[in-house]
């Protein structure tokens, strides 16, 4: 069985790539809070219930640069692989080396919801590392 959020992200990359205007993605609690975070960080259009068991996500594209928002999205943690950050992590200097604020987004799922590593890093607070979002903004 493939999970669904695997599902889901990977969805998301190849409706970038091949531009397409919306995709389907298996429907679950976890998925919907993703959902919201890529919205919330205005990664996607948006995205509404689809039938019983889908989510219908609006892909969004850089009208001026005529290019998809999110180059890739690479999962970090799995059922199997679960990667925890503590605040100590982001908040060295070796963990700013590894992100570019300006083209990398940080999903972390903490206690509070899922956050940037830039919200962990303000709040105090670690978590799990869900995934990183490359931005194509240069």
């Amino acid at each position: 069985m493939i999970d669904k959020i695997t599902n889901c992200l990977a969805n998301i990359n190849a409706a970038q790539r091949y531009r397409l205007p919306y995709v389907l993605c298996n429907r679950s609690n976890l998925v919907h809070r993703i959902l919201k975070f890529l919205y919330k960080n205005h990664l996607i259009k948006g995205f509404q219930f689809y039938k019983q068991e889908f989510f219908k996500v609006y892909v969004d594209y850089d009208k001026q640069l005529d290019k998809p928002i999110i180059k890739f999205i690479k999962q970090r943690s799995s059922p199997s692989r679960y990667i925890s950050i503590n605040v100590k992590t982001i908040h060295s200097e070796r963990w700013d080396c590894i992100t570019d604020w300006s083209t990398l987004c940080t999903m972390i799922s903490s206690q509070k919801n899922l956050l940037t590593a830039k919200e962990c890093n303000l709040n105090h607070i670690g978590g799990e590392l869900i995934c990183t979002i490359n931005l194509d903004f240069k």
